[in-house]
């Protein structure tokens, strides 16, 4: 019965082994995350692109199609702004484990670098705006803006 109790690493170890598992996981599913915001921003712009380049290509502006592309970017950007408060909640955790474990706290949360990093989540703004404007622009200068009747 000792052997087995002598077998386990003591708890400090246990949550030191489970912490950093954490973090690792964590900074993965970052990782992972920020992947997903860029996919989403070239898969929208390619959809867009590509619904515009086929309407052109057959010479007929559907009225429907053509504002389709506004769907999509619309969809996928409300959906890479939900990753982006999913990283955000991910940061505050990561930093609080910083704060709580690193005196004075070092590590990625609380870097020069990071705090700097508001122009990149400015830049994935700004690339969403100017997409919805293009999306709205394109039809509208085509003289989409309603419907002449039936045409599916």
């Amino acid at each position: 019965m000792n052997s087995l109790a002598e077998s386990k690493p003591p708890f400090e170890a246990q949550a030191h082994q489970f912490l950093l598992e954490e973090f690792k996981a964590l900074r993965k599913e970052i990782d992972d995350s920020v992947g997903e915001t860029r996919l989403l921003e070239r898969v929208a712009l390619i959809a867009t692109g590509a619904i515009w380049a086929w309407l052109a290509e057959k010479n007929r502006l559907n009225y429907w199609l053509i504002w389709s592309p506004l769907v999509i970017i619309v969809l996928s950007g409300l959906r890479s702004l939900a990753i982006f408060h999913r990283i955000k909640m991910l940061g505050l955790y990561l930093n609080s484990m910083e704060v709580k474990y690193l005196q004075p706290p070092y590590g990625w949360e609380h870097s020069k670098f990071h705090r700097e990093h508001h122009l990149i989540s400015m830049s994935a703004v700004i690339y969403w705006i100017i997409l919805v404007i293009l999306a709205i622009a394109v039809p509208l200068s085509f003289g989409h803006a309603a419907p002449e009747g039936p045409t599916l």
